[in-house]
């Protein structure tokens, strides 16, 4: 029982981005930046800092070129 904080909190989030709603997304690996979800055309920068880095600077300059997650 550890861990059982961790995996309801985990559980909460993947219920709120859709997950039981929605079984073909978000996925794994996901990110969200100021409500901006990366596309998932975009998951491999996830793994490489500079790549990664680059992407929130394009998303914070220009947040309306980006999809916008509903809440």
């Amino acid at each position: 029982m550890k861990d059982r904080s961790f995996v309801d909190r985990a559980e909460e989030v993947y219920e709120e981005a859709g997950g039981a709603q929605d079984p073909q997304g978000p996925g794994t690996p996901t990110a969200e930046i100021d409500d901006v979800r990366v596309p998932a055309g975009y998951n491999a920068v996830l793994f490489d800092g500079d790549a990664f880095a680059a992407l929130l600077t394009k998303i914070r300059a220009h947040p309306e070129q980006w999809e916008r997650v509903s809440s």
